[in-house]
Formats: C-alpha cells, structure tokens, sequence
C-alpha cells in the first residue's frame, strides 16, 4: 500500500485505504503534500497531508461541503488530524490543468477561468465558513511578523463575495475544451474580487508569457470588468506578502 508513502496513515484512514497505491504527486501545493491512490476495484482518490498549525486542510475540507458541488470540485471523503498532522481525502477531478494546455488552446482556457471565476463569485455566500477582508490579512501578517507598509495607508473599497483565495492556472483543470474541475481550496472564504482577479492574471502572465498582452485584458473583457488599475495595484501588493 504504501510504496510511495513518506508518512505514516491514522490507523482508520489505513484501513479505510486497504488495497490502494500511493504514489506522490509531482506538484506540491504550498506546504501540503499530495498523494495520488490507485485501486484495481475503486475510482483513484488524492491525500492530502500536511504538518503544521494551520489548520489548512480542515478549511478546504468544510469548504468543499459547503460548495457541495455548485461548482465542480473534488468530494471529500474524509479528513483526520493527529497530533500536528493532516489528513484529506477527495475524489479525483479529471483534466488537466490550464498551464499545461497546448498554446493553440491559451485563449480557450483563459476563456473558461475568466467565466468560471465570473460562476464563483456569483455563488450565493450565505454560511460561507471563512472570511478574508483585508484587514483580517493585514492582522494575520503582522502577527507573522511580516512588514506591511508597501501597502500604504490607503485601503480599497470592498465588495465581499465568495471568492478561491488561490485562482492560478495549475488549479483549474480541463477536458476536451471544457472546464472539468476547481481544486485547492483551502484560501477560500469571502473577499473581494480582486484578491482572485490578481492571482489569475499574475498566473497567466507567468504561464502563458509574451500572450499575457494580450489575454489579459481578454480575460477582464471576458468576466465583464472594467478594471480599477488603483485596486488592482493594492491587491498586486497584498499578494505578494501573503505567505
């Protein structure tokens, strides 16, 4: 079972994963690292482990109950900590993510983050479990230490909606031209547009290279935008700091 394993499974997750191979995932989500099980009888799954107090598993975990698939997202299965350690397990979401789609297929995928975004941030917020305001980002890296005043004194007016909290191309997946899939929620909660918007652009820039000229503003033309460059500028700043 666990060939590929670096960590050791609750004793009821063990069982729960009798017969399935563990091979790890080559892309490690920040400080989580994820497993990919295959079974002969039984769809595949992904495990989620992660070892440190913030309890970052546990949010994505009630974040994909809360969604309850009004976006596609995985299922989650199961979630367990011991000691400082974490334990998720969803369904598989088929597809592959947008960076890696051929450059023929750019403008298509930056056409489906942009109308996927648009679906996500219309979501109905109600009991949404978390809340990320600007002020409670600033609170949280002073906290950590961490210097804010590139942020000026200067705060943007702020339009709560749900939002990903980590919109880049790697967590959006695609099939045949078509959104398969949303993953890594673990950021997620209430926030303003831009907080998303920021990432997205900043991942297709970095993805996509020399066409981000022009696929961005498509992108912003595409979600229904016009963009306040000021706002966007702050949110710039904020998430270069956020860890």
């Amino acid at each position: 079972m666990g060939e590929g394993l670096s960590t050791r499974l609750p004793d009821e997750l063990a069982e729960r994963l009798t017969g399935y191979t563990f091979s790890k995932h080559p892309y490690n989500e920040s400080q989580a690292t994820i497993y990919v099980l295959t079974s002969e009888s039984e769809p595949r799954l992904y495990l989620k482990t992660r070892s440190d107090q913030t309890n970052r598993l546990d949010s994505e975990y009630q974040m994909l109950k809360w969604i309850n698939q009004r976006v596609p997202t995985p299922e989650p299965v199961y979630y367990h900590k011991e000691s400082s350690t974490e334990y998720l397990l969803t369904t598989e979401i088929k597809g592959i993510p947008t960076y890696q789609v051929k450059p023929s297929e750019h403008k298509t995928a930056v056409r489906i983050l942009a109308m996927t975004l648009r679906k996500i941030h219309s979501l109905d917020p109600a009991g949404c479990p978390a809340r990320h305001t600007v002020d409670n980002w600033v609170k949280t890296l002073q906290e950590k230490k961490i210097d804010v005043s590139s942020l000026g004194d200067w705060r943007p007016e702020e339009n709560l909606c749900f939002t990903h909290g980590d919109y880049c191309l790697p967590n959006i997946l695609v099939d045949n031209g078509a959104l398969s899939g949303v993953i890594d929620w673990d950021y997620a909660g209430l926030a303003d547009p831009y907080a998303d918007l920021v990432s997205c652009t900043w991942s297709i820039r970095y993805n996509y290279k020399t066409e981000a000229e022009t696929l961005i503003p498509y992108f912003f033309e595409t979600y229904g935008i016009d963009i306040d460059e000021e706002k966007l500028g702050f949110y710039r700043r904020l998430n270069e700091l956020i860890p």
